[in-house]
């Protein structure tokens, strides 16, 4: 008989107590503030021949980003440049924030 032990791990997962399988029956979350990126806990398996016999498994289940929150800029964004300056002149850099703090190198600025 299997059975999953740890914080939290019941409102998200559940094992086949005859298979072993690990099923997913509440949707995760990665972004903040109230996912997380990944989950760790501890699988059991009891053995049914009375003879009381226990193992155990650490479990790691890592979730992966799928984009689900548009880059955030900050409210208001200043640069300052010289009258008369040559074309192409440096003025400034834009930088967006993504929920989940991941950095992302293939943003489009337009």
């Amino acid at each position: 008989m299997y059975q999953l032990e740890g914080h939290l791990v019941d409102e998200h997962f559940r094992i086949d107590h005859e298979s072993g399988d690990i099923e997913l029956f509440k949707p995760l979350d990665r972004d903040f503030p109230g996912g997380t990126g990944q989950w760790r806990f501890m699988a059991r398996a009891i053995d049914q021949n009375g003879s009381g016999l226990v193992g155990y498994a650490d479990i790691h289940v890592y979730v992966r980003d799928i984009n689900d929150n548009a880059p955030i800029f900050p409210p208001l964004m200043e640069g300052w440049v010289d009258e008369n300056r040559e074309p192409e002149a440096y003025v400034m850099t834009v930088q967006v924030r993504y929920s989940s703090f991941l950095i992302y190198p293939f943003w489009s600025y337009t």
